[in-house]
């Protein structure tokens, strides 16, 4: 009998990821700014950090989708509905304990802000209330042409475009155009992990070449929350900004 296997390394890098993005929201939605800079730079850095665990994230969904031989938009449109019914059973019981809480003062929320809610609760994918799993099932519904073209460009066009793409998003981010989080984020991934996987795997199983891929990849992390920690507002700060018109009743 057929079982599946799993790959204890990919789990644990799922693992690290999830634990990432928890952290982000941890410190970012928490009032853990300290006004002692060292401090509150280390905050700003393991923050940041809940983005690079959403690329891992999708990565590891990416690495395994692009060596499906035939997807179809009928396999797309099924687990784009099975997640849209998870949305939805979250979204209600999370709008009702808000609801709860709000009426028994344990919260403070204005009319017009559980108005929004509403419409944001009843359609959960279409006003991108977490944009993770709308981006996600954007990407699930584009995937199987998105797929088919990529393979139709042929190895040496697929991997001018990657060349591009890292050109765009890789060194230009420093001069101030960043990629926001959406479907082109998930879009961009593929792209580049679709070629890895179809045509250079060589590069996969090269020891000397992943450890300079690894060094490099770091470097260029490092740099990068090094100026963010030296750059952006305390997670105080982005709180009181986001959050201020709710407040817990005093």
């Amino acid at each position: 009998m057929k079982t599946d296997t799993r790959n204890s390394s990919i789990e644990l890098v799922r693992i690290i990821a999830m634990f990432m993005i928890v952290l982000q929201h941890a410190i970012g939605d928490g009032n853990t700014a300290t006004g002692y800079f060292p401090v509150d730079a280390l905050l700003r850095v393991l923050k940041n950090l809940g983005d690079l665990g959403d690329s891992l994230f999708f990565g590891i969904t990416a690495w395994f989708l692009c060596m499906k031989p035939h997807p179809s938009f009928k396999q797309s449109a099924k687990k784009s509905w099975l997640l849209e019914r998870q949305l939805l059973f979250y979204s209600y019981w999370i709008f009702i304990i808000c609801l709860l809480l709000r009426k028994i003062g344990f919260v403070s929320l204005p009319q017009d802000t559980v108005t929004g809610m509403i419409e944001r609760t009843l359609l959960p994918t279409l006003s991108s209330l977490w944009w993770y799993p709308t981006s996600y099932i954007l990407f699930l519904l584009l995937y199987p042409w998105f797929n088919s073209g990529l393979r139709s460009l042929g190895k040496q066009m697929h991997g001018h475009l990657c060349v591009l793409l890292l050109f765009i998003w890789g060194i230009i981010p420093f001069f101030n155009l960043d990629m926001p989080l959406s479907v082109w984020l998930f879009l961009y991934e593929y792209v580049l992990i679709a070629y890895l996987r179809w045509y250079r795997n060589d590069w996969l199983i090269n020891a000397k070449l992943r450890k300079y891929m690894f060094i490099t990849g770091t470097s260029a992390i490092v740099i990068g929350l090094a100026t963010y920690a030296n750059s952006r507002a305390t997670p105080l700060e982005e709180h009181l900004a986001l959050h201020g018109c709710c407040q817990p009743c005093s």
